[in-house]
Order: structure tokens, then C-alpha cells, then sequence
């Protein structure tokens, strides 16, 4: 295989970042919206994504910004999926590290397995669609139930029914009985 054709060749990748705890919490959604932008903008193909959430990190990260190093304890932390070229690649890592707001990043070739599964990532209608069948299910199972337990309550009032019809037939003989035995002896 020549050098040309191996870094045109797509493989999946995995992109994890920290972006500085500076950031407000409802910024963090533009942030990771612009790096999934420098991604797709490099003809990357995004397969699955991880919720960023603010950590503490395991030891302290210095960064020099703004002209200065600063040390970082805690960071938001998360990762994306993408298939892409190496030649995307290296561009990606090149504009990922240059915004201010990424404290460091790392992106490494990875594979899809089952346990890592890279499916793509499901789309607001998906979710519902996910949401409405497992809520269809739900009340499927739960008319089941009331089906069966009614049936139940069924099989018991007529086995009620039965033991007391025969009761009442018992009884009615008994009272035929009595009343021919009256008769014969008057």
C-alpha cells in the first residue's frame, strides 16, 4: 500500500479533552459544539459522543494561558467517536489544542466491539421513538397483568359458584327426601 493511499484510509478514532472549569455549565454545550464542528468541518464522521461533566482530576494539570501557567484540579471532561483519514486527524489535534478553552487533549485510534460499540448515535427522534416503545411496552406488560389477575378472579368466583350450586342441590334433595319420607309415613 503506498504512503498516499494509507493516510487516506478511514479508521475510527477517539477524541478526550478537558476544557477548563472556568467555563460556565451552560457554555460547556457551545464548547463541545464547536469541537465536534472542528471535526465534522474536517470530514470527520461523528459515531458516538460521551456527556461532558466537570471532574476532579487524578493530579493537577498546568496549562500555560493567556501568558501565564495556570494549574487546574478539576476540568470538564469528555470524548467523541469519529472516523476520519490520519491526514484529518492530525488537523483535528492541531485546531482542538489551539482554543483557549481545551486544557489538553488526546486522540487515540481505537476499535469497534461489542463492548465499546460505536452505533451511531441516536437523534432526537430516535430517543422518542426509544422513549414511546419502552412506555408502549410498559403498558403492555401492565395490561397483561390486569388480563391475567382478572382471569384468576374469574376462575374463582366460578368455583364459588359451583361449590354453592352444589350446596344448594344438596340441600334441595335433602328437603325431597324429608318431604317423601313424610309422606310415606303418614
Amino acid at each position: 500500500m503506498s504512503e498516499e493511499n494509507k493516510t487516506q484510509e478511514i479508521k475510527l478514532y477517539e477524541l478526550g479533552y478537558h476544557l477548563t472549569p472556568a467555563i460556565s455549565e451552560d457554555k460547556v454545550s457551545v464548547e463541545v459544539s464547536e469541537i465536534k464542528k472542528i471535526l465534522t468541518d474536517n470530514d470527520a464522521e461523528i459515531v458516538k459522543e460521551g456527556e461532558t461533566k466537570l471532574m476532579t482530576l487524578a493530579y493537577e494539570i498546568v496549562n500555560h494561558v493567556a501568558g501565564k501557567n495556570q494549574k487546574f484540579s478539576t476540568a470538564y471532561f469528555g470524548w467523541v467517536k469519529f472516523n476520519a483519514t490520519s491526514d484529518a486527524v492530525e488537523k483535528i489535534k492541531e485546531l482542538v489544542d489551539s482554543k483557549t478553552e481545551v486544557i489538553r487533549s488526546l486522540i487515540t485510534k481505537t476499535v469497534d466491539d461489542e463492548e465499546h460499540s460505536t452505533s451511531k448515535i441516536l437523534n432526537e427522534e430516535d430517543k422518542e421513538g426509544v422513549k414511546e416503545l419502552k412506555e408502549k411496552e410498559e403498558v403492555a406488560e401492565k395490561t397483561e397483568e390486569v388480563a391475567e389477575q382478572k382471569e384468576e378472579v374469574v376462575a374463582v368466583e366460578e368455583e364459588e359458584e359451583e361449590v354453592s350450586d352444589d350446596g344448594l342441590e344438596e340441600e334441595l334433595d335433602s328437603i325431597v327426601e324429608e318431604a317423601e319420607e313424610k309422606k310415606e309415613d303418614k
